[in-house]
């Protein structure tokens, strides 16, 4: 037979294959329990995985390797058939697919069945099921003529295939020998399961973590949130865990009873504690389901830096929050002033902003380590995804670069990074967490300005004892607000009505003092940094302001989590200015503005330049002034 060519498409996940099982009926039906890391229940996505998008028509040859450890559970028990995903393309189609289990990829046929597939998953039973063997890896897979424009194995999303597991076929050399391409380490689509016949109370109260998601930085007293998977491997639900972690010589643990049972072959996600118990990698794992102890529990490595609330007492943290955008890309204008601009003035006060451009006119371009990018702002996002370019779209946010809200469409790693953005009532409460984490790194900025160049000193603290062995980065950004765009370009009228053709740019970074990652601050202890900006004569000194951060190198951890932030608004006259600490916080209350903390002098200028007082304000910007013993610190408000 002629080699069979064929074209692929995937969307942003591929599927972990899995073992499933069965109740104690041989036949396949609808009503049987499957247990395994993909829910059958889940939709089958059309249109992804793999497509045969050229007019030959040929035999297509596909197989799932299955470790031995991964039947070790299912050992003398018959394995019945194979669960697999079909989609019909353009045309409905129901092809005969033969399924069949071997011990090598073209070994003989241990068991064998057919059935002709249709869209969705598809139970296709052996003539006689297979006997499983303790410590014998086996082949699942399949065969079907595979049509001009005939589709299989679609995706769905949230799992990720193991290495060495997915084979292809791509051609036939003759008739036994199938010539097989392994593909594991693409990012390929291939639903497959095994269907397990299980009897017997031991097949109950099975199950794992199988992901625990949260915030690196965590207190020492108390457990912070996580956002836990649990995998149920059982026939019966999952009604309560025990969750269990370690560190060194110090263990903790927590029964959890769930508001939503987990039942059988399925996977849940859920709100879980996580408690620090020093600095380093913790182990944790699931304990008891049901009371019931686990017996070898998959345990799961995750990095936690534990901050005692004395150390915490000394650090007031302030977010950064950074959005991906592109003028040319026609959601921009909708996500950014619709979705995310309208969750933040209730809590602007208390965190950093600042926005990237990806493929605009406002891009800034510097070196970077991937020869196909040519842009800081990509890099970023490509090396928060872990090198997987199919990972990095617009438009898109971050919040520290590591923080891990609960949002069901983040992408890239385990470390996920980049979001999608959510409604806008969502944002405060996301964002007033964060504010809650606690911190060991201060960072506050002073700045002024002459003639066409701004001076900017940079110092803080790091809190000795936390991280010793790792060189912490500062990043130091100048941004300017309210840009109007010369090039923006609607795609309808109702956008073009809305905008009044002009798209306005806030947040956007003119220019940046370090390296991709920042510049190493060492490790502990008190630092200092001075850098000047030389100011282009197309910006607007009165809309810019100073950004500085204190953040992770990126490369060691799959990401660069910032611990801190300050930002700092300059000063139009010239007058050195300082960005506020814990001690000075300026807060506006109905008409009135409040200034909190050590000060010497407070006044309020209106948008005109005309001097105010701080009580009873008209509705309007302002700027206001306050001295304190390290210089003034300046604040645009707006009164509504």
């Amino acid at each position: 037979m002629k080699k069979l060519n064929y074209l692929i498409k995937c969307i942003s996940a591929t599927l972990l294959i899995a073992v499933a099982v069965l109740g104690s009926s041989a036949a396949v039906s609808a009503d049987d329990v499957y247990v395994g890391y993909a829910n059958p229940k889940e939709t089958v996505y059309p249109y992804t995985g793999f497509n045969n998008g050229i007019d030959q028509t040929g035999m297509m040859h596909f197989a799932v390797h299955i470790d031995a450890d991964k039947l070790a559970l299912f050992a003398g028990q018959k394995l019945l058939g194979i669960h697999v995903g079909w989609s019909e393309g353009a045309v409905p189609r129901t092809p005969e697919m033969k399924a069949f289990v071997r011990e090598s990829l073209n070994g003989e046929d241990l068991a064998s069945g057919t059935k002709n597939v249709s869209f969705g998953w598809n139970d296709i039973a052996f003539d006689e099921p297979y006997i499983i063997e303790a410590g014998k890896d086996i082949y699942i897979g399949g065969e079907v003529l595979w049509e001009p424009d005939a589709w299989l194995a679609t995706g769905i999303f949230g799992y990720n295939l193991p290495a060495g597991s997915q084979y292809i076929f791509v051609g036939e050399q003759d008739e036994t020998n199938i010539a097989w391409e392994e593909i594991s380490q693409s990012e390929y689509t291939l639903l497959l399961l095994g269907i397990v016949q299980a009897e017997g109370e031991e097949f109950q109260n099975i199950g794992n973590l199988t992901s625990l998601r949260t915030n690196e930085l965590q207190g020492l007293e108390k457990p912070g949130t996580a956002f836990l998977t649990i995998q149920n491997q059982g026939i019966n639900a999952i009604n309560s865990i025990e969750i269990s972690g370690q560190f060194g010589d110090k263990t903790w643990s927590y029964p959890l009873t769930l508001s939503k049972p987990i039942d059988g072959n399925s996977s849940a996600s859920l709100r879980g504690p996580v408690q620090a118990l020093g600095v380093g990698t913790h182990k944790f794992w699931l304990s008891k389901i049901n009371d019931i102890d686990v017996k070898s529990p998959a345990k799961i490595d995750v990095g936690l830096i534990g901050i005692s609330e004395e150390v915490a007492s000394k650090y007031t943290r302030r977010p950064l929050v950074e959005y991906w955008v592109s003028e040319s890309n026609y959601r921009t204008p909708i996500y950014v002033d619709q979705w995310f601009a309208p969750g933040l003035p209730s809590v602007r006060d208390g965190l950093s902003v600042t926005a990237h451009h990806m493929s605009d006119q406002f891009m800034t371009y510097l070196e970077t380590s991937d020869p196909d990018i040519d842009n800081e702002e990509v890099q970023l996002l490509l090396d928060f995804a872990g090198g997987m370019k199919q990972y990095v779209f617009c438009p898109v946010f971050t919040l520290d670069r590591s923080f891990i809200p609960e949002n069901l469409l983040a992408k890239a790693t385990d470390q996920t990074i980049a979001y999608n953005f959510m409604a806008p009532e969502v944002m405060p409460d996301l964002y007033k967490t964060a504010m809650n984490v606690p911190t060991f790194v201060s960072v506050k900025a002073a700045a002024s300005h002459k003639d066409n160049a701004v001076d900017v000193t940079v110092s803080g603290n790091i809190e000795p004892g936390i991280l010793d062995e790792e060189p912490l980065y500062l990043s130091v950004y100048l941004i300017e607000d309210g840009i109007e765009s010369d090039s923006q370009e609607f795609p309808d009228d109702e956008q073009a009505a809305a905008y009044n053709g002009v798209y306005t740019h806030n947040d956007l970074v003119r220019a940046q003092a370090a390296p991709l990652y920042g510049e190493n601050i060492g490790s502990a202890g008190a630092f200092s940094k001075k850098v000047t900006f030389d100011i282009d004569e197309e910006w607007n000194l009165e809309h810019m302001r100073v950004l500085a951060f204190v953040n992770r190198d990126g490369k060691n951890h799959n990401h660069a989590q910032v611990l801190n932030s300050t930002e700092l608004s300059l000063d139009p006259t010239g007058v050195e200015t300082v960005s506020a600490d814990s001690d000075v916080r300026i807060v506006v209350a109905g008409n009135d503005i409040l200034v909190l903390g050590a000060y010497s002098e407070a006044c309020a200028y209106s948008i005109s330049g005309a001097k105010t007082g701080l009580r009873a304000l008209s509705p309007g910007i302002y700027v206001v002034k306050v001295s304190t013993a390290d210089g003034a610190v300046v604040r645009k408000v707006v009164i509504k």
